[in-house]
């Protein structure tokens, strides 16, 4: 399925996953932080909502293997099915999410 997103300078959305997703920002800026499992000591970034609350633990990322990219406009990100991901917006960002679901594996459905 598709999603329109626009997100407010300075929003963050909590460490989840889903099935293959991808997204393109058509204006502002994201930080991503994505990562294959969350170990338990990262539990606890699970329930974070603000950028701040997730950038507390900047310094713990190389160690629990969380891979950080800034995104800009024009660019895609694709998170591959089940792998957890959180989101800072840097600026007001506009963009449009292709997602696919559980039950097809993280194949794009229509």
């Amino acid at each position: 399925f598709r999603i329109l997103s626009i997100a407010k300078k300075g929003s963050a959305a909590a460490f989840h996953s889903h099935g293959v997703a991808s997204f393109l920002l058509l204006s502002g800026s994201k930080l991503w932080l994505i990562a294959k499992q969350i170990p338990p000591d990262m539990q606890r970034l699970l329930g974070y909502q603000t950028g701040q609350e997730l950038l507390q633990h900047r310094d713990s990322f190389d160690k629990w293997g969380v891979t950080v990219l800034l995104q800009n406009p024009g660019q895609i990100v694709v998170v591959p099915a089940l792998w957890y991901h959180s989101t800072i917006n840097f600026e007001t960002s506009i963009g449009v999410s292709f997602q696919g679901d559980f039950e097809n594996k993280g194949r794009n459905v229509d």
